[in-house]
């Protein structure tokens, strides 16, 4: 019952990041909180907006789970259509990294996130996600 109720909620999306962490406190258990990137970062610890929502909704559903607590995986290395954002040495600052920045910032163990640096697209968001952390 517990895992067909983790799929229900991996399927739909009508579910608010609300009733999500209530269910989690109602011993809901979470083996992995994925965060879409989407857009160009604003800095290396600041991604978009909608993506910062996001970060505040993996936050909240890792703060209310039981142990073990799940790994936090960030999605993206860029956006196929829009310059990369890069460091002062030129370096890509992946959409990925930038999410996982924001946790840190938002008290986030890093022990608990994994970062997926190679997809531009949300095809290979899943492919990646799976053959990098999954397999």
């Amino acid at each position: 019952a517990a895992s067909a109720r983790k799929r229900s909620i991996m399927r739909h999306s009508e579910y608010t990041v609300d009733e999500i962490v209530s269910r989690v406190r109602d011993g809901l258990r979470i083996d992995a909180i994925m965060v879409l990137g989407g857009g160009r970062p604003l800095s290396d610890r600041r991604t978009m907006p909608f993506v910062e929502e996001r970060c505040a909704a993996a936050v909240a559903v890792y703060e209310a789970s039981i142990l073990p607590k799940p790994k936090v995986l960030t999605l993206s290395a860029g956006t196929a259509h829009s310059p990369q954002l890069m460091t002062t040495e030129g370096l890509p600052i992946w959409e990925s990294t930038a999410a996982a920045g924001s946790l840190l910032d938002r008290g986030l163990p890093a022990s608990a996130l994994l970062v997926e640096t190679t997809s531009f697209d949300t095809i290979g968001n899943a492919f990646f996600a799976r053959t990098s952390h999954a397999d």
